[in-house]
């Protein structure tokens, strides 16, 4: 491959399977022979496509499957001798703390983002509840700087009470989740 090649493939290298498949298959043929695509170092349209590559979890998953074995060995060797591309590719991520990637890579969020957070007040909140509300919570506060709602799902009055309503506010602001909104489902109802 020509450089010209590289650089248009490094431009099309996002998208589903079907996409990429024969430009990695492409990727694999080029690197039969060759430690780095182009010449004897690392240079800025390698970083771009491995970089592109790590971005795309569709090619991620099928290089750490070694699918193509001379893709994954350059893949995993850029990766082990290169530690510098690593770290470029965690920068403007959001910041990952619990061993879990959040980095969702969501369009248009500078629109705003509003996430909300549904609970039936028919009991007391558990650990299915604090997750939802806690991943609502930060998807609409910390990652996106955006608004969420807290709307109670109050269509079955028989099983629900205001003791309920209550204790899942004030659970909630134990978890130091903030809601912007509080809203009801019956509010929707004509």
């Amino acid at each position: 491959m020509k450089n010209e090649e590289l650089e248009t493939l490094a431009s099309n290298l996002s998208g589903d399977f079907r996409t990429i498949e024969p430009r990695l298959r492409d990727l694999d043929k080029h690197l039969t022979l060759r430690t780095y695509l182009d010449g004897y170092t690392l240079g800025d349209l390698e970083k771009k496509i491995w970089q592109k590559l790590r971005g795309n979890k569709v090619a991620i998953g099928f290089i750490r499957r070694n699918g193509l074995p001379n893709l994954t060995r350059w893949f995993t060797f850029l990766e082990q001798t290169h530690p510098e591309l690593q770290e470029e590719a965690g920068k403007g991520k959001v910041a990952n703390k619990g061993g879990a990637n959040y980095n969702l890579a969501l369009q248009d969020t500078e629109k705003g983002v509003v996430t909300r957070f549904l609970p039936e007040p028919s009991g007391y909140l558990h650990i299915g509840h604090a997750k939802a509300a806690l991943l609502s919570d930060y998807f609409a506060h910390v990652a996106y700087k955006g608004r969420m709602r807290l709307r109670l799902d109050d269509t079955n009055p028989a099983k629900e009470s205001e003791e309920f309503q209550d204790a899942i506010v004030e659970d909630l602001a134990l978890m130091g989740i903030r809601a912007d909104a509080l809203t009801y489902t019956s509010d929707y109802f004509d």
